[in-house]
Order: structure tokens, then sequence, then C-alpha cells
């Protein structure tokens, strides 16, 4: 993951970088890697929330890392707490599905 400046040219910077990362990193780390970038204060995508939960300083300064774990944090705990509710609701709305359908057929099999 790479953090950029809210202020980052982003076409000179972060176009010329990831060209750069890509052509150089996996070599320097001996291994295959994912870039992302990140520009501070932007939306995050899941990809930069587990990016930001996962990720190690290997050059620069770590509080930036740090300080964005935590929000990274948040809203995953916070999309987890929303994807419960609307399970639990999902299930609710089933079964009343199914209730009104019993209801329905036997209403019609009782009338004629």
């Amino acid at each position: 993951m790479v953090d950029y400046s809210d202020n980052v040219d982003f076409l000179h910077h972060v176009c010329y970088d990831m060209t750069d990362f890509t052509d150089n990193l996996p070599e320097a780390l001996g291994r295959d890697v994912d870039i992302v970038p990140y520009v501070n204060g932007e939306s995050m995508a899941y990809i930069h929330m587990e990016g930001l939960l996962t990720a190690r300083t290997i050059w620069g300064e770590n509080s930036w890392l740090e300080a964005n774990q935590v929000n990274a944090e948040h809203f995953l705990r916070q999309g987890h707490e929303r994807m419960i509710e609307a399970s639990e609701m999902m299930s609710g709305l089933r079964e009343t599905v199914l209730l009104s359908r019993a209801r329905v057929v036997n209403y019609y099999y009782f009338r004629h």
C-alpha cells in the first residue's frame, strides 16, 4: 500500500510511482506484490481497509499507518454491524412472507 498526502498531484505522482513500483518492487522484495495507492482523506474501499490492517511500513513515517488503521478498523466493524442488522431484517421478512403465503393458500382452499 502506498500512501499519498491529500494534496498529491495524482497524475504526476501516483501514476508515475505505480509504474515504477510495479517494475521494481517485486525484485526488491523478492516476491510478488499487490500495489494499492491510497490518498489520505479519501474514502476507503475494502481493499484499502484490508491493506491498512495487514500493512507494515517498509519506508517512511509509520504514524500515517497507525492513524489510518484505526479508521479502517472502525469502518469494517461498522459495516459488519450493518450486515448483521440486514441479515436479521431479511430473516424477519422471509418469515413474514412464508406466513403470508400460508394464510393465502389456506384461505384459497377453504373458499373453494
